[in-house]
């Protein structure tokens, strides 16, 4: 183990195992490690775990397993990243019913936390029916560097969605983005 016990740094060196980086590689003492970390109450192991539930990759895939575990952690941990994970379940029926109202409002969520995947999927939602929230949720995305957000954002200036087209504007955006 870490000897200083350091759930972060535990997280850290089981990723390491995983993936045979700096450390010869070890699935399970990584995962084991992965699971001391979650058990200790890092919410980012235990959102780390519910992940490999749902892909499968270096475990057993356990869709049941990952949308409880997510969404506690949505719940439970302050976690934009497990609100917009548990949101895009919902919406997708991904281990659950689909529930898109549900899922809106949790993507939403993460969305005002300020993150920018969640903003650049409001965005991508609202393109049609809202095309001046569309513009404004692309706009916080993009100023954060989002490259997709930035191309949309062009994308939807270029068309006028929200008021006159603005060339020069989704021209920059088009720019920073390529």
């Amino acid at each position: 183990g870490v000897s200083h016990n350091s759930k972060w740094a535990q997280r850290d060196l089981a990723w390491n195992y995983i993936w045979g980086e700096i450390v010869p590689k070890d699935v399970p003492r990584g995962l084991q490690m992965l699971g001391a970390s979650a058990a200790q109450g890092l919410a980012w192991a235990e959102f780390d775990l519910a992940l490999e539930k749902k892909y499968g990759r270096f475990m057993k895939q356990d869709l049941n397993a990952y949308i409880v575990a997510m969404r506690r952690l949505a719940e439970t941990s302050g976690l934009p990243e497990a609100w917009l994970e548990y949101g895009e379940s919902l919406q997708e029926g991904v281990g659950t019913p689909k529930d898109a109202t549900a899922g809106t409002n949790w993507t939403l969520r993460a969305a005002d936390a300020g993150l920018d995947r969640a903003q650049l999927s409001i965005a991508n939602s609202l393109k049609t029916s809202d095309p001046a929230r569309a513009i404004a949720y692309a706009r916080k995305a993009a100023e954060q560097g989002n490259v997709w957000a930035q191309t949309m954002l062009g994308e939807l200036l270029a068309q006028g969605k929200e008021a006159p087209a603005n060339s020069p504007e989704a021209l920059k955006w088009l720019t920073l983005a390529s």
